[in-house]
């Protein structure tokens, strides 16, 4: 796992709520400053592929993310 996908993946486990990929970027870039937009994008396809996390389809608004349950 690279050191970008441990830190979203840190993000979205230690929150109790749905997070926006504007959320998790501004959450990880408190971690990890150089984090860019496109790597969070980039990653929560990958880890939704994967079911390391799950998508939430928000109707008019963005997609949340949260931690992949069963």
């Amino acid at each position: 796992m690279t050191k970008q996908r441990r830190v979203i993946h840190e993000v979205i486990m230690a929150s109790p709520e749905h997070l926006t990929a504007e959320e998790i970027f501004l959450r990880a870039r408190r971690v990890l400053p150089s984090i860019a937009i496109g790597t969070i994008y980039r990653n929560l396809h990958l880890m939704t592929e994967d079911g390391t996390i799950r998508r939430i389809a928000v109707p008019g608004g963005p997609d949340h993310f949260d931690r992949e349950i069963g």
